[in-house]
């Protein structure tokens, strides 16, 4: 009867050393090619075949102790199974006698069974814990490899990049419930009239809205020093940046009083909704402080690796996710804000934790009234502006504030009587009654005494006002704010960016390079295991069967790729596990 017999060729210095990395090929022949025909290692081959029974993985080779170091690897292909070419690992050899030595070997399980497509074509309900992607997959799964909790914890982050968006200049908005286009009359004959109000930023007052130059405020205020009866009327007199304005709702003002450029507020017009163009950060600009190729590494723009923080300097930080920035539009900042009676203004990220397909709100002039993301849940408000006080010349005021009752008791006086007698202005009426209460008085004993009465009227009057001029002049409230920003050059807003150091991101990609991307997808197929340059990983548990394989290799084929695999692409070199991994890229 005819036995079974075994070819068997041992290799001296096999690159593969260990069951979790192995050489991927599109197919056998191609396998069997590199190994047999192309020359990568010494070989060993006998004569004669063996007659070898595989479950025993035992073997008894006519071969001298001595010259057995260097094997580690091997193949044979039986008669039993002609269909079948095996590798395997030797485990260990030891020695039998001068001319024998037993070696032990291993089914290369992996080397064996999943050349091609063999794996993504079977294993097609697996739970797959880790694999490098295709392109199209790469794209699908990014935005949860940005958030995942699969990262390699970095604690040397430095600044890299620091980004301001300046608020250079300032008007000065106040509100005054004086008129302050017309006359403002005299210390002796004030003339005030009442605001008429306004309607902003959907906001209805009573009270009229101004604002000047912050440059010129001082010299507008010097003027109006004079007019303390209009200046008491100013309320929440603040600083706040031109870029909160829409310059074209900004109005000068006709006054019939020279008090300087002041402008206003178009009735029913809205502030301004301003973009921070300089703070705008693109994903190609992020990938380029990483120093590598920003489109094999988008998976890198991630909060655990780059650290994105806005800055007011007052207080105030918004620290952001860079996994949440939209990959197309990257990071920009927009803002929303209230302006004249009530001034508040909200910066918020556009699109941050924003789906591509969620909707915007929209009201009927087509203008957004809801932006995507969390919009204003997220935010840094500007609502501590600098306040500034007024001077109130308490005096002047004084005098003002009493001048028509002051008017009143001058014209009861015998003396001014007397001239409005012959004052062609004067009324009938005033002049019989004023003569009528001169007459009364003919004795000039009592006339001198009226005259005298005058005379001591006019010194208290000049009493009291020397007295007035003695007091104090009334400072308005006032609060610092921001002028601390102001005063130092930095109100604004400044964003840092800061990121591991260059070799920290080495390890970083190698890696990814090295383990692919944590997916954990349930009844998932494996993706293709050639879709890199250099290796891919994959890392499954689950059953599936490959045809034509027994029991036992079939698992302990699974619990290798339960532990993980890596799959090192044919370069045609003597140890392909050699090439650069921090080259390894998709190429499908």
């Amino acid at each position: 009867m005819p036995r079974n017999l075994t070819d068997f060729t041992f290799f001296y210095n096999a690159p593969l050393q260990n069951f979790n990395d192995t050489i991927h090929f599109q197919s056998n022949k191609e396998r069997d090619r590199y190994f047999l025909n192309d020359g990568h290692f010494p070989t060993f081959t006998f004569e004669t075949p063996f007659n070898f029974v595989r479950d025993r993985l035992e073997l008894n080779v006519h071969i001298e102790y001595g010259h057995c170091a260097g094997i580690n690897y091997g193949t044979f292909l039986s008669e039993f199974e002609p269909d079948t070419r095996y590798y395997f690992y030797v485990m260990r050899y030891e020695y039998v006698n001068d001319h024998t030595t037993k070696f032990y070997l291993q089914i290369d399980t992996l080397m064996t069974f999943t050349q091609g497509t063999v794996i993504e074509d079977n294993a097609t309900t697996v739970h797959i814990d880790r694999q490098h992607l295709p392109n199209d997959y790469y794209h699908y799964f990014l935005n949860g490899l940005r958030n995942n909790d699969d990262v390699l914890k970095q604690d040397n982050k430095l600044y890299r990049l620091t980004k301001f968006e300046p608020f250079n200049s300032s008007y000065v908005l106040w509100q005054s419930s004086a008129d302050l286009t017309v006359k403002f009359g005299t210390k002796k004959d004030p003339n005030l009239e009442s605001s008429h109000g306004s309607i902003y930023d959907r906001i209805t007052s009573p009270v009229d809205l101004y604002l000047c130059d912050y440059k010129d405020f001082n010299n507008i205020m010097k003027k109006l020093s004079k007019f303390p009866w209009i200046t008491q009327n100013f309320q929440k007199i603040q600083m706040i940046p031109k870029k909160f304005f829409d310059t074209s709702d900004i109005v000068e003002v006709e006054t019939e009083e020279d008090i300087g450029t002041i402008y206003t507020l178009k009735d029913s017009g809205t502030s301004n909704n301003w973009e921070l163009e300089e703070l705008e950060t693109s994903i190609d600009e992020l990938g380029a402080l990483i120093g590598f190729d920003v489109e094999e590494h988008k998976h890198l723009i991630r909060n655990e690796y780059i650290t994105l923080e806005l800055y007011n300097y007052d207080g105030q930080a918004l620290y952001i996710d860079a996994g949440y920035i939209p990959l197309k539009r990257g990071l920009r900042f927009n803002s929303r804000s209230i302006i004249g009676y009530y001034n508040e203004v909200r910066v918020y990220p556009e699109h941050y934790k924003s789906d591509e397909n969620e909707n915007v709100i929209r009201n009927g002039y087509d203008d957004i009234v809801i932006d995507k993301g969390a919009y204003l849940n997220e935010v840094i408000t500007f609502d501590n502006f600098t306040k500034l006080p007024i001077l109130i010349d308490t005096a002047v005021l004084g005098q003002a504030q009493n001048s028509n009752q002051r008017a009143l008791n001058e014209s009861r006086l015998i003396t001014n009587r007397a001239k409005n007698l012959v004052d062609p202005t004067s009324s009938a009426k005033s002049k019989f009654f004023d003569a009528t209460s001169i007459l009364s008085n003919l004795n000039p004993t009592q006339l001198f005494s009226k005259i005298n009465e005058d005379y001591e009227f006019y010194r208290d009057q000049q009493a009291e006002f020397k007295d007035m001029a003695l007091s104090p002049n009334t400072l308005t409230p006032s609060e610092s704010g921001n002028s601390f920003n102001i005063a130092n050059g930095m109100n604004g807003l400044t964003l840092k960016i800061g990121m591991p150091t260059y070799s920290s991101w080495v390890k970083i990609i190698k890696y990814y390079n090295m383990f692919g991307y944590s997916i954990n997808e349930q009844y998932a197929s494996v993706l293709p295991i050639d879709s890199m340059s250099v290796c891919n990983y994959l890392k499954f548990d689950g059953y599936f069967q490959i045809p034509g394989i027994d029991n036992a290799l079939m698992e302990q084929m699974r619990s290798l790729f339960e532990i993980g695999v890596r799959f090192w692409k044919n370069d045609g070199s003597d140890n392909p596990l050699l090439q650069d991994v921090t080259k390894n890229k998709r190429v499908k």
